[in-house]
């Protein structure tokens, strides 16, 4: 492991998130950082090319910071992004957000999992949904619903650790192997 990677997996994170558990931020805190990597991620890929941009000086990228999320993210945070900057590991901003998410998680035992359908699941369906993977994982569960037209119908479910695939794309491939697999089989005691 290299010394970005030791600074992101322990150093940063632990930083904030200590802050958080000793100062009883720690829900408020997580939504915060989740919204942040959200407007780094899914809203504005920009915001995070603009905070990597070396070219740019530290103040003005903090500047920007302070801009987007003053009255909006809790005064630390914003802080904390500022020392990622100062420390020129802005590169690293969203694998060091992303930590204290995971951190977050396992002190709160919450499981955030993926679904993916063909179609956008609505509220109850992802509510009962929810309720099914809590009894299995016996965990507080995020679900996250991603739409993926080439699934044709069913749903997956994925997450760091495990993945469920209950999709007519999948079934038809099990399908199809099970047809190969005794098509073989029955020309293999032809020949014989």
């Amino acid at each position: 492991m290299d010394r970005d990677d030791l600074l992101i997996n322990t150093s940063y994170p632990l930083v904030l998130f200590d802050y958080a558990i000793q100062h009883n931020q720690i829900d408020l805190f997580y939504q915060q950082v989740k919204k942040i990597i959200a407007d780094l991620t899914l809203n504005n890929q920009e915001l995070a090319n603009f905070l990597s941009n070396v070219n740019l000086s530290k103040d003005e990228r903090k500047q920007t910071l302070n801009e987007i999320y003053s009255n909006k993210i809790d005064t630390y945070i914003i802080y904390f992004l500022y020392s990622i900057i100062d420390f020129n590991r802005s590169h690293c901003i969203l694998k060091i957000l992303n930590e204290f998410i995971k951190q977050v998680q396992k002190h709160l035992n919450i499981v955030s999992l993926t679904v993916f359908s063909a179609f956008q699941l609505n509220e109850k369906q992802m509510q009962k949904l929810c309720v099914c993977l809590q009894n299995k994982y016996q965990k507080e569960i995020e679900l996250t619903n991603v739409v993926d037209p080439t699934l044709i119908g069913g749903i997956k479910v994925e997450s760091d650790f495990d993945s469920v695939d209950l999709t007519i794309v999948n079934q038809l491939e099990q399908m199809k192997q099970i047809s190969l697999d005794v098509l073989s089989g029955v020309k293999g005691k032809k020949y014989e």
